[in-house]
């Protein structure tokens, strides 16, 4: 999945039929679950999942944006639920799997950036639900793994307002 047309053109022309490429918003929940569908019926079914990704829009907490705290609750936590909730009826029926949850390690340390606050809470729920998702699935062999990644040079940042990103990068 991604939003980027030509980036995911790229890679399909990469990797032929190996690949699915597919533009999905990921905070539309039933464009969610026809994708996954999509993918397990053109590949005869799905061994995992992995999501990543992910939205944060720097801003101090008292003054930040409705809109933009209720796209990053959609993006880091909600998507991630749906799509879990999507593929395991799938993972089942192929014996087990593994779903890879990736989270931040803001949520859990004050010095990765600043004025962060919604997207490291975000992540600490993904963080608490992964957890708990990984003890329900225990029966089923499918394993349920955070990956916690620190800051590294990506394009994370690179949206936004300039005033903020100074701050939060300070």
């Amino acid at each position: 999945f991604g939003r980027d047309d030509e980036a995911l053109a790229r890679v399909q022309a990469m990797h032929g039929t190996a690949i699915r490429a597919m533009r999905v918003d990921v905070a539309d929940r039933m464009a969610l679950v026809e994708a996954i569908d999509d993918a397990a019926a053109a590949f005869g079914g799905l061994d995992g999942l992995v999501n990543n990704a992910g939205v944060c829009f720097a801003s101090a907490l008292e003054a930040v944006d409705p809109d933009e705290v209720a796209t990053q609750v959609a993006v880091n936590f909600l998507a991630p639920v749906f799509e879990c909730q999507a593929v395991i009826p799938h993972l089942r029926k192929r014996g087990g799997g593994r779903i890879l949850n990736v989270t931040s390690a803001s949520a859990r340390h004050m010095d990765e950036f600043a004025h962060i606050g919604i997207y490291s809470s975000t992540k600490a729920a993904l963080e608490r639900y992964t957890a708990e998702l990984r003890e329900e699935l225990k029966g089923d062999n499918i394993g349920v793994t955070a990956l916690s990644p620190g800051g590294a040079e990506t394009m994370f940042g690179s949206g936004w307002r300039p005033e903020m990103a100074q701050k939060a990068f300070a």
